[in-house]
């Protein structure tokens, strides 16, 4: 059992222009021992979550609905005015405040007496809660006045607030805190009127609590550097709601929330160059008598969308301790309660006025994840052809030559084409598969750039990973391998792998391997594709790119897609059935099927393939003519009507 437990606490005030929700829907927990720091912009509803704990709330304020245990015992304050009620919380809270539970105050003018000398209100409190002697309190108290760095403590005992400095006066308050040895301890900006070397001291003081006496601190600050030496959890508040949650390596190195990266944009960073500007969360705080009906980061966010106006986020987990309030980590559908296709429509088209995040930052970094790289690995583009566009503008010169198989896609003879480079083909077997060694033979002094599409376009088989690797193995040092991955996903075979990988393991290597969203995640019409690489090879491609080369729904709709991956998987297995069923169906018809890996198949019937793509047409079905016929995978349904329509013109023709 925690020591302390609030669940779903909601507070708030009423006030001559309306209610004001200042801690909304608030839950976390404490155990003994433990630190947890709450950090949030002014107003963001710390402190008075605090206050209601304690039930300090102004004659005004109301806990509208939540629970707080503490060791158990509920101290939940009530919710109804009811004077019998009132009176046993109180007279329970009074044996619980500055006995079990101490508070630092922020503001130390109004919480001292200001015509009663400090003797007097320290010793009162300890004599209260300690049952000793006046004798025995005042030893106390001069011993911590000691503690908290206060010189001549006995004198200081005679003497009014307003003879003691303002960090002084902080230093009598945390002296008050500790004085009955809390269970729990909550720090409101408790350093915040001290010097550099009393802060220290004081932030000392209390890691020696918790370490020696079992001392639970519940730290409210604005300063993150203390956060960072001080607690073990952070809380993270906007709004009068904690948007983020986590251990401190999960908060300061893994964060997940926009608001959070804000926070820790705009600190120094000492691993930062020193010249290096801080970045400032942009606009203001939501006025929390007009709270939006989403999410009340909206306004201040770049990665707005149209479900974060209309529906707050539920919580996503990422593990028993760090948490997050956001629709960019929570893209379950079943958790999205507005409906429609209007409503649909308008998620797509949000934000459509403003100019789209010209360096994609967001997809850079969701693409970098799937993969364990950093976004410094990932460039983006409209579609994988305007990555290949990139590549030929950035690595070829006049007569360097560009080496790929034939059949494949028809871009890389246009790049080397439209780059004054020389396009350089090596026929594919019979079995339709790359022919890696007449490849390897054809390298010489002029060969700039190798492409190998896998799984190849329009063929659809294969390069098994270990024959790939050991071609990569053997590549002169200067010459870039390319690998064109649009179809990867689709594959089963469980040698069908990506290079990415290699790529990784091998960082001196100049590979580029090219993945696109137009395949596997059905958005050929909004064109996002992306090159993964080094951070040298990136960063070389990057002065070749174009700005705003991805538009505002365009890129929201890349990031909904890698956050759904149980879908596309469901898809896929569709995908699969129907090309298995395909693979069947046609070789039964006589026709010679060439296994794929992709989601089309690539087949010989024996006939002219431009004969059979129109004898189809006039049946309504279009398929692609090359070499041989190429058929994509549709429904179950489309591919039985494909069948059907085939085996008709067949038997017409015999």
């Amino acid at each position: 059992m925690s020591l302390l437990e609030i669940s779903h606490l909601t507070t708030k005030f009423e006030t001559q222009q309306g209610t004001v929700s200042a801690v909304r829907d608030v839950s976390y927990h404490l155990e003994e021992g433990e630190v947890l720091g709450i950090v949030g912009e002014s107003g963001s509803g710390k402190s008075v979550g605090m206050l209601t704990m304690m039930g300090l709330l102004a004659s005004n304020g109301r806990v509208e609905e939540g629970e707080i245990l503490f060791d158990g015992e509920n101290i939940s304050p009530p919710h109804m005015k009811d004077r019998k009620e009132k009176r046993a919380y109180e007279k329970k809270m009074q044996q619980i405040r500055g006995n079990r539970i101490g508070m630092i105050f922020q503001d130390p003018m109004t919480f001292l007496n200001p015509i009663l000398k400090i003797g007097i209100q320290m010793i009162e409190g300890i004599r209260k809660h300690q049952n000793c002697s006046k004798k025995e309190a005042e030893a106390k108290a001069i011993e911590l006045m000691r503690q908290v760095g206060i010189p001549s403590p006995e004198k200081r005992l005679d003497q009014y607030p307003f003879e003691f400095s303002g960090g002084m006066r902080q230093r009598i308050i945390i002296a008050t805190a500790l004085a009955c040895d809390p269970e729990l301890i909550i720090a409101d900006e408790p350093t915040t009127a001290l010097d550099v070397t009393v802060q220290a001291q004081i932030l000392e003081l209390l890691k020696k609590l918790t370490k020696e006496k079992g001392t639970s601190v519940i730290m409210i600050t604005h300063d993150l550097g203390v956060v960072a030496s001080m607690c073990d959890r952070i809380a993270i508040m906007y709004a009068g709601q904690i948007v983020e949650e986590g251990t401190v390596d999960e908060i300061f190195y893994e964060p997940h929330h926009p608001y959070t990266k804000g926070l820790l944009n705009s600190i120094n960073n000492s691993a930062k160059d020193n010249d290096e500007p801080l970045v400032p969360i942009p606009g203001t705080p939501p006025d929390l008598l007009k709270l939006p009906k989403g999410c009340a980061f909206m306004s201040r966010c770049p990665y707005t969308m149209k479900i974060c106006e209309v529906q707050a986020s539920p919580v996503t987990t990422y593990s028993e301790t760090h948490c997050c309030r956001c629709w960019l980590e929570c893209m379950d559908e079943t958790k999205i309660t507005v409906s429609g296709e209007e409503a649909a429509l308008e998620d797509s088209m949000a934000g459509s006025h403003f100019y789209p995040d010209f360096a994609a930052v967001l997809l850079k970094q969701k693409v970098a994840e799937q993969y364990g790289l950093k976004a410094e690995n990932v460039l983006t583009g409209a579609g994988s052809s305007a990555m290949i566009d990139m590549i030929g503008l950035t690595f070829l010169d006049d007569g360097d030559e560009v080496l790929f198989s034939a059949p494949t896609y028809g871009a890389f003879a246009d790049m080397a084409y439209l780059n004054g480079g020389v396009p350089v083909s090596v026929p594919v077997t019979e079995e339709q598969k790359f022919n890696l060694p007449a490849m390897k033979e054809k390298i010489g002094e002029k060969t700039k750039i190798v492409v190998i599409c896998n799984p190849n376009n329009p063929t659809g088989t294969y390069v098994p990973i270990g024959e790939l690797e050991a071609f990569a193995d053997t590549l002169p040092e200067d010459v870039l391998l390319v690998m064109d991955e649009a179809y990867m996903e689709f594959a089963t075979e469980p040698d069908c792998c990506s290079m990415v990988d290699y790529m990784k393991a091998h960082p001196e290597k100049p590979i580029l391997v090219l993945r696109t969203f137009s395949k596997y995640y059905a958005m050929a019409g909004l064109r996002v594709g992306y090159a993964l690489g080094s951070e040298e090879l990136i960063g070389i491609m990057r002065k070749c790119s174009a700005s705003w080369n991805l538009n505002v729904c365009a890129q929201k709709a890349a990031v909904a897609g890698l956050a759904d991956q149980e879908y596309y998987q469901e898809q896929k297995a569709k995908i699969v059935e129907g090309r298995e069923y395909l693979e069947k169906e046609m070789a039964a018809l006589g026709c010679r099927v060439y296994p794929s890996q992709s989601n089309f198949i690539y087949f010989d019937t024996g006939k002219d393939p431009a004969w059979i793509q129109e004898q189809l047409m006039e049946k309504g079905i279009r398929i692609g003519a090359f070499e041989m016929s190429r058929v994509s995978v549709g429904t179950m349904e489309e591919c039985k009507l494909y069948i059907k329509a085939l085996k008709e013109i067949l038997e017409a023709a015999e």
